[in-house]
């Protein structure tokens, strides 16, 4: 699981334009992580994962971290 993780994790990174983390949590529960507070790279989730998913964004101005947490 760790190589199609690790080129799942590449392919979100190309596509929002930033080192993209993914965090399992369930089955259908994926959290997307990056540094940073980037609208761009959220957005491009968003367009990615269509209407296929349910997406909740959370930014951390303490950690300059952000997370999207992705139900589907």
């Amino acid at each position: 699981m760790n190589d199609k993780k690790a080129i799942a994790e590449q392919n979100l990174s190309n596509i929002c334009g930033t080192k993209v983390e993914i965090t399992v949590r369930d089955e259908r529960e994926f959290t997307f992580s990056f540094d940073g507070q980037n609208e761009k790279a959220v957005a491009s989730l968003r367009k990615f994962f269509g209407l296929q998913g349910r997406l909740e964004v959370r930014y951390d101005a303490e950690c300059d971290f952000t997370c999207v947490y992705a139900a589907f």
